[in-house]
């Protein structure tokens, strides 16, 4: 009854927990919860996936052409200067992730994001249900098509970068709420980088030609969290072989929700990002997003995702 009647979750107690995750311990779970109607999937297949079908509709996808700023006169939006070029239009959507910061910062827009390095790994031989994705034991998982599971900690790396360093105290409730799933990461290279792209003046070649893909480090205690996060919660089979591990970047804002909504001062320009799970809340902003663009009525109420929440600090 806690669950309210629009979903279709059900609470499990420990033996329907054991029943549906065989090689657990049940009795260290007072319960587990099941939601039917969720799904995985592997956003290695969904992305090409969802760009060729935008293609089918009409999108023009250039790859490999970084952005430089957004071009502005007299407070209107003009276009997208990019390295190839400009790209005329009169409406942007910035998406940029943990770059978005950066790209509108030009345009004195203050866009407040802390972000922070996951590492995902890929097993083999793995102890966990052969059809099921889920949570346990400090560890999310999911099957592949391959047989194989990518698994991982939760745990977030967070860089010590200069805006990091500068925005700290508004950030101080998020880094008291997630503390138990968040770490420091000194990076020393990292940290330069991160200056000299705070640096850039918007003229010449940007941070994003720079960094065309940031693939962030994998620290090995995240690999070994993960494995013996599996290990503790299933007892039985084989163990976990590590196969492959690889890192992602992820965002969050000083209230932990979404950045969705056009910039203040410039009605034109759209900000989608501070999605701590992209991949998840990305349908959600897409459609929010399109509805502004078009002016239709949109999908759900967009006020806590408005960008103009920070402007008073």
């Amino acid at each position: 009854d806690r669950l309210g009647p629009d979903t279709d979750a059900r609470l499990l107690t420990p033996p329907e927990t054991e029943r549906m995750l065989p090689g657990t311990d049940a009795a260290q779970y007072r319960g587990a919860l099941h939601m039917p109607s969720d799904g995985h999937a592997d956003p290695r297949r969904a992305a090409p996936a969802i760009a060729r079908e935008a293609i089918r509709l009409g999108a023009r996808l250039f790859q490999n052409c970084a952005a430089r700023r957004i071009a502005t006169h007299e407070g209107r939006v003009r276009g997208v200067e990019t390295e190839r070029g400009l790209i005329r239009c009169e409406q942007v959507v910035v998406a940029a992730g943990v770059w978005a910061s950066l790209l509108v910062r030009r345009l004195g827009v203050d866009v407040p994001q802390l972000y922070g390095f996951a590492t995902a790994s890929e097993v083999g031989s793995a102890p966990l249900p052969a059809q099921i994705g889920g949570s346990a034991g400090g560890v999310a998982f999911r099957p592949t098509p391959d047989g194989t599971h990518v698994i991982g900690p939760h745990l977030s790396l967070a860089p010590i970068t200069p805006s990091g360093i500068r925005n700290a105290f508004r950030f101080r409730h998020v880094l008291r709420r997630l503390g138990h799933v968040v770490d420091l990461a000194p990076s020393l290279s990292h940290y330069r980088f991160m200056r000299r792209a705070e640096r850039w003046t918007g003229t010449g070649p940007s941070p994003f030609e720079l960094c065309r893909i940031l693939e962030p480090e994998h620290r090995r205690y995240s690999e070994f969290a993960a494995l013996n996060g599996v290990a503790r919660t299933f007892r039985d089979g084989e163990k976990a072989r590590l196969l492959r591990s690889w890192g992602g970047a992820l965002a969050t804002t000083p209230d932990n929700m979404p950045i969705i909504g056009p910039v203040p001062g410039y009605p034109e320009i759209h900000l989608a990002c501070g999605m701590y799970y992209g991949f998840t809340f990305g349908p959600v902003a897409a459609a929010l997003i399109a509805s502004r663009v078009l002016g239709a009525l949109p999908p759900v109420d967009p006020t806590p995702f408005d960008p103009g929440r920070f402007s008073g600090g």
